[in-house]
């Protein structure tokens, strides 16, 4: 009985994961004002000072994350019917005490990759809302910079 359970339980994940919509485009997210960077070209704003944005869970954080990175959590309601382009921004919230003052300043967003979608709204609402001008969106998120060797803590 414990055996199919387990079975049933790790189908349901597995179906529930497979259907989470893949993030925008490079070309998508371009509609948007966001520039979609590669970890080599995230890689080279890091080098060069860039403030790094972890939208993820602040458990996830605790878990690792890009060296020096801040926390601004972006909490996404609506579960997958609301990860679309043009989402209802009114059910979601984040934490907006890490963003920098100057509205020029290089920032790159990320979360957990090419179907977390917290990072893109992020991106998105850095540039559309709140006006800044110097956006990246790390697609490929923690895993990928973490996979390259690049500095996390």
């Amino acid at each position: 009985m414990k055996k199919t359970l387990f079975l049933l339980f790790t189908l349901l994940a597995g179906v529930a994961l497979a259907e989470r919509a893949p993030t925008p485009s490079k070309t998508e997210a371009l509609t948007q004002g966001v520039k979609e960077v590669t970890v080599q070209e995230a890689k080279k704003m890091y080098d060069n000072g860039a403030i790094f944005l972890d939208a993820r869970k602040p458990l996830d954080i605790a878990r690792g994350k890009v060296k020096g990175a801040l926390k601004a959590s972006y909490k996404d309601k609506g579960g997958n019917k609301n990860k679309i382009m043009n989402w209802d921004k009114s059910k979601d919230s984040y934490s907006s005490k890490n963003f920098p003052k100057d509205k020029a300043t290089t920032i790159v967003t990320y979360c957990n990759g090419p179907k977390c979608w917290k990072s893109y709204k992020l991106a998105v609402v850095l540039v559309n809302d709140l006006q800044y001008t110097n956006v990246n969106w790390l697609r490929d998120g923690f895993p990928a910079w973490k996979d390259a060797g690049n500095p996390s803590e």
